[in-house]
């Protein structure tokens, strides 16, 4: 079958689950998340760009083990995203700003 697959140029699709989405304007700590399969991707985007000095920064939690693993940062007013691969768990995020940015964030996971 494998031959066949690739004779006939076949490229594997994984699908995709949104767990959760959020919108916001302000420092929070979003609601904890469960990711079954261990891969996932964080989307983000600053939806509203009121000055240059507009910052939003993502700290990524495992929170059974209550601790971050990474961060990211983002000033500009585009779609931007970043995959983590890891163990299935509890996680959350927190956002900080700084200034007045509006911005979305979607959590997605890969499963089968």
């Amino acid at each position: 079958r494998m031959n066949e697959a690739l004779e006939a140029d076949y490229t594997p699709q994984m699908q995709t689950r949104i767990v959760d989405q959020y919108l916001g304007n302000r420092s929070e700590e979003f609601p904890a998340f469960q990711i079954n399969s261990g891969l996932w991707r964080v989307e983000w985007e600053i939806t509203q760009w009121n000055s240059p000095q507009d910052k939003l920064t993502i700290n990524f939690w495992d929170a059974e083990k209550k601790q971050p693993f990474t961060s990211v940062n983002s000033n500009e007013p585009y779609l931007e995203s970043f995959r983590i691969i890891d163990e299935p768990g509890l996680y959350y995020l927190k956002a900080s700003v700084r200034g007045n940015p509006q911005f979305r964030i979607r959590v997605t996971e890969y499963t089968n």
